[in-house]
């Protein structure tokens, strides 16, 4: 069953589940009666998601809050796609779990809906809380107090029947918030950001003038240890203060390469990522230890489950050890 292009991901996920004949809609409505926030396909539906395009589903789950993207150059670029795959690859279910948004609707709409296209269905616009943006009014909310009561509400307000006023009203109700969705010309990726502190706190580079490298170092002459946020500062920083001497270090040491992805589809999408000049991604030895970076390495696995690794590729392996 495909989404229609304005529906919410909340109100597909029950119109699928319904029309399995589906009798656990924890996945999708709370247990105190209101949207679950972060909704998904439980395990064990089958769910044939593999049709729909890649750009038209991160599209669609955009419109209910999902897989926006961030300006961060130092963020993982591909992070929605694990978002994406949290919804769609099937989650355990909570039978106890509360929802967090409510449940709005224009009743005008879904009885315009089942005219049209035969079925009614929740629009994302709804999640927000904002109004109805076609006929101006504002929107009713289901009360229930429970799942049980939200979903025979669901059913009545879907069959385009009206619902009595006084349900129609609810305290403390809550919705989404808009977020903006950017991205970054290029994203720095840690094994060049870990060349940049190696070069920028060497006395003896050359690469930056000055006694820039002192920042890097304690009064007792120890190098410092620096986290994330203080190594990705330093770079942006240097960046700023050095234009020059920065893009001289970017052209030895550094290298831009095109990084193609999917969720359903191969190299549907593509991120420009700087990296360590002449490293091998897929040989990797570090990646375990970093939480944005979206290369993963060729991985190894052993008969022995705890004697797994990316330090080696499996060709390379297979050639020393003639196993092929």
């Amino acid at each position: 069953m495909n989404f229609v292009i304005d529906e919410s991901l909340q109100s597909w996920i029950y119109r699928c589940l319904y029309s399995y004949g589906q009798s656990d809609f924890s996945a999708v409505v709370g247990c105190n009666g209101f949207w679950n926030k972060r909704p998904f396909f439980p395990k064990g539906i089958n769910f044939r998601n593999k049709a729909i395009p890649d750009k038209k589903l991160v599209e669609f789950l955009k419109l209910s809050g999902f897989c926006a993207k961030k300006a961060d150059p130092f963020e993982n670029p591909i992070k929605y796609v694990v978002e994406a795959n949290y919804i769609l690859q099937g989650q355990s279910r909570s039978l106890s779990k509360k929802g967090q948004l409510a449940i709005a609707y224009c009743s005008s709409c879904i009885k315009e809906s089942i005219e049209s296209i035969g079925f009614g269905y929740f629009k994302a616009d709804w999640l927000y809380g904002e109004g109805c943006k076609i006929h101006g009014s504002d929107l009713s909310i289901l009360s229930a107090a429970n799942r049980t009561n939200a979903l025979k509400q669901l059913r009545f307000v879907l069959c385009g029947l009206d619902i009595d006023s006084e349900q129609n009203s609810k305290k403390n109700t809550e919705f989404l918030t808009r977020q903006e969705s950017a991205s970054s010309a290029y994203y720095v990726m840690p094994c060049i950001l870990d060349e940049f502190f190696k070069v920028a706190s060497s006395p003896i580079s050359g690469c930056f003038p000055g006694s820039h490298y002192v920042r890097f170092y304690h009064p007792n002459g120890k190098k410092k240890e620096l986290s994330k946020y203080e190594l990705n500062f330093h770079y942006l920083d240097f960046q700023s203060k050095y234009r020059e001497e920065f893009v001289m270090f970017l052209e030895k040491r550094a290298e831009i390469i095109n990084h193609k992805y999917g969720i359903n589809e191969v190299n549907s999408f593509s991120e420009k990522l700087i990296k360590k000049r002449g490293v091998n991604c897929s040989k990797c030895s570090v990646w375990a230890k970093t939480d944005y970076c979206p290369i993963k390495p060729i991985q190894i696995v052993n008969l022995d489950s705890d004697l797994n690794w990316y330090a080696r590729n499996p060709c390379d392996f297979a050639s020393e050890y003639s196993c092929v």
